[in-house]
């Protein structure tokens, strides 16, 4: 066979020739590829699954379970002004959401506002809550 300077066009014309048409040689590459392909999938299929198999163990050494932290709950002993039009009654009862240097952000049981930033000092001395850091 000699080539001319059509190449791989002479060459995919001398291939279905061989193939009895084109469409034969289109059946011939979609079975060849499917063969090739179950094999090598059947080959590495047990390689993947075993890959698989340590990232999913790696992931979950990775995700911890998160523990859920109730904040304790602190009682109003004595009545006193909040600041920002927020009263504290005796038997009050209220969270500490976060506590920065010299105040704290409660919720209010039952109070439609919530969160209010309260001095720690003033919490402490009007309710059981003992200021971070004494």
């Amino acid at each position: 066979m000699a080539k001319s300077n059509l190449g791989a066009y002479q060459t995919m014309v001398e291939l279905a020739k061989a193939a009895n048409g084109p469409v034969q040689l289109g059946l011939y590459v979609a079975a060849g590829g499917t063969l090739i392909g179950g094999v090598i999938g059947a080959a590495a299929a047990p390689a993947i699954k075993k890959g698989a198999a340590r990232a999913l163990v790696a992931a979950r050494q990775k995700i911890k379970p998160t523990t859920i932290v109730v904040p304790r709950t602190y009682t109003i002993v004595s009545s006193a002004d909040g600041g920002n039009k927020l009263w504290l009654h005796a038997g009050d009862r209220f969270q500490v959401l976060s506590e920065v240097e010299g105040g704290a952000l409660i919720e209010v049981e039952g109070n439609k506002k919530n969160p209010w930033l309260v001095s720690s000092e003033l919490l402490a001395t009007i309710s059981d809550f003992i200021v971070s850091g004494r």
